[in-house]
């Protein structure tokens, strides 16, 4: 197989079909001109489950073609024939890249056939939220919380798999579109690529990093507490001479408007909503949401002195993590605009003791903060 599509649905219905969506594209061994009529009949099975105006374009061309191969068959392949197909061809084709990024070509000379009944149109639809986590713990607490929840993978596109939902507005009858993406690994590297690879596939407006981090404690920051950050410090560069080092780090801004909607959005239900039993050595009985700045690097920070050490060059520091700067480095470095915004739930305070009991607390806490903050419509749905 040289390429593959697959949407898997968990109860086998996909969002915008009442059927399974399944496509594999085989490649084969290619036919005479004849293939055409065969290569039609396959993708005409895909086109019809699409349905709406590709459809009808396509029933459009293979009715032409169709024709003009029964003349070819009756008259013989003379050169107004010959030159009818190939414009015709050319036409199905852009089609066919633009639903399936595959070539009609290739269809139509038997190099590729299509051995399922449907086709996923899901990259084409508009997508309003990207989330991305670093862990499986942090991708299932979000999940979890979504509708409609489907598997959507692109083999030989790229590696990812992506867990597509939806969010329903409170006020509104709407949903927002939502695909989840968690990393193979840890780190800044792989969160970039995770994060450049998502916005090539679906092109979001918005994008999330919903996770786990270690907590600053100050202003009363407490294990379980949600920071949104307004700002992204990576800590890592700097500038070696034989007279020492010299930190030169880089700051990422939050998406102004993501920021505003979270200054104003009050409602604390997502605390009831978490769904986790509270660790029994929490200080107070409820999580809390705070603002402030995180600092992102390559280290999984256990130290109380390096720790301060980031704190005394940025005295507004909250929460430590090693993903978040990649994500928003891959955001920046887009021609067009991506809101980013960070959310992370404390698991430990970045020092010697960590506490692996608060991590599912943690992540829960994020991602209920996360999805109820969506579900009051922050920002305007992408569709009807």
């Amino acid at each position: 197989m040289s390429n593959s599509t697959s949407f898997e649905s968990e109860n086998g219905t996909s969002p915008n079909s009442s059927k399974g969506v399944s496509l594999r594209i085989i490649r084969t061994k290619g036919d005479d001109r004849f293939q055409f009529e065969r290569g039609l009949n396959e993708l005409g099975k895909y086109f019809k489950e699409i349905g709406g105006e590709d459809f009808r374009e396509f029933e459009d061309y293979r009715t032409q073609l169709l024709t003009n191969l029964q003349k070819e068959k009756r008259f013989g392949g003379n050169s107004e024939l010959i030159s009818k197909r190939a414009e015709i061809s050319s036409s199905l084709n852009s089609l066919v890249i633009h639903v399936l990024n595959e070539s009609f070509n290739d269809f139509a000379l038997g190099n590729l056939k299509c051995d399922v009944t449907t086709v996923p149109k899901l990259e084409r639809q508009a997508i309003d939220f990207a989330i991305i986590t670093a862990l499986e713990k942090e991708a299932k607490a979000v999940v979890k919380r979504l509708n409609e929840h489907s598997i959507v993978r692109y083999e030989d596109k790229d590696i990812r798999t992506y867990h597509y939902g939806t969010i329903p507005l409170q006020a509104h009858n709407q949903s927002y579109r939502i695909v989840v993406v968690t990393l193979p690994n840890m780190g800044n590297v792989p969160a970039a690529n995770a994060m450049t690879d998502t916005i090539a596939r679906w092109n979001p407006q918005f994008v999330l990093m919903v996770g786990i981090a270690g907590g600053v404690p100050k202003d009363n920051l407490d294990l379980g507490d949600v920071v949104v950050a307004k700002q992204i410090v990576g800590y890592e560069y700097s500038k070696v001479t034989d007279e020492g080092t010299k930190s030169r780090d880089r700051v990422y801004p939050a998406s102004a408007l993501l920021l505003e909607r979270v200054v104003n959005f009050w409602d604390d239900t997502w605390t009831r909503q978490i769904g986790v039993e509270r660790p029994t050595n929490a200080r107070r009985p409820a999580s809390q949401r705070y603002i402030g700045l995180i600092a992102s690097g390559d280290k999984v920070i256990a130290s109380t002195e390096f720790r301060q050490q980031l704190t005394k060059r940025w005295p507004e520091l909250m929460a430590v993590e090693t993903e978040s700067e990649g994500v928003f480095a891959a955001v920046f470095d887009r021609p067009h605009i991506v809101n980013a915004l960070a959310i992370r739930g404390i698991c430990d305070m970045a020092d010697e003791r960590k506490l692996d009991e608060w991590q599912e607390y943690a992540a829960n806490a994020a991602a209920a903060y996360a999805v109820q903050f969506l579900a009051s419509g922050p920002v305007e749905a992408s569709h009807e």
